[in-house]
């Protein structure tokens, strides 16, 4: 969301291209920063890997996905739950959803 502030304003872009065009610089420039961003967390103390939140701390976020979520979340649970050896349940959700505030 930072990176909205700091993007030009596009006079060549009617309103809805102007949104699109914002989302996808401003996702560009989140994904080309994370590494410096962690790094930066780590150095001051921060927690920067998996955090578990009660559910009062989640109640104010939701999550944006796309339709493979379900599908996901039940591959997920389904490795998790007859998995053996105790380990991850699969590795991630491949980029298909998003926590927003």
């Amino acid at each position: 969301m930072a990176h909205l502030r700091h993007l030009p304003f596009r006079r060549d872009l009617n309103a809805e291209a102007a949104r699109q065009w914002a989302l996808e610089e401003s996702g560009a420039r989140a994904a080309r920063d994370i590494d410096v961003f962690v790094e930066q967390l780590q150095t001051m103390g921060w927690a920067s890997g998996k955090v578990l939140l009660s559910s009062a701390e989640r109640a104010p976020y939701r999550v944006e996905a796309g339709a493979d979520l379900a599908s996901d979340l039940a591959q997920a649970l389904a490795a998790g739950a007859g998995g053996a050896d105790g380990g991850s349940a699969g590795g991630g959700n491949g980029g298909s959803g998003a926590a927003v505030a």
